[in-house]
C-alpha cells in the first residue's frame, strides 16, 4: 500500500488517501491532476519520510478523497 496526496501549490499541508498501486490509483492521479492543475498529486510510500507535505488529512475512502481534491 502506498498513499495518494494532494496539495495545493503554495500551501502547507495535504490531502491524502491510503491506496494500492497500479493502473487504478494512475488513472485517478492522473484525473485529479487533470482537474486540478493548481493541485500537485503525488503517490509516496512512507508519508513520515515525506514532512514538506505535513500535516497530513488522511481520508477513510477513495470518494472522500476525490471530493476533498476536487473542493480544494
Amino acid at each position: 500500500m502506498c498513499y495518494l496526496i494532494a496539495t495545493k501549490i503554495g500551501q502547507r499541508g495535504c490531502i491524502g488517501v491510503e491506496i494500492e498501486g497500479g493502473r487504478r490509483m494512475a488513472s485517478l492521479s492522473q484525473y485529479l491532476a487533470d482537474s486540478r492543475p493548481d493541485v500537485q498529486v503525488v503517490t509516496v510510500g512512507n508519508k513520515e519520510a515525506y514532512g514538506e507535505y505535513a500535516p497530513y488529512d488522511i481520508c477513510p475512502s477513495e470518494i472522500d478523497f476525490i471530493q476533498k481534491v476536487l473542493a480544494m
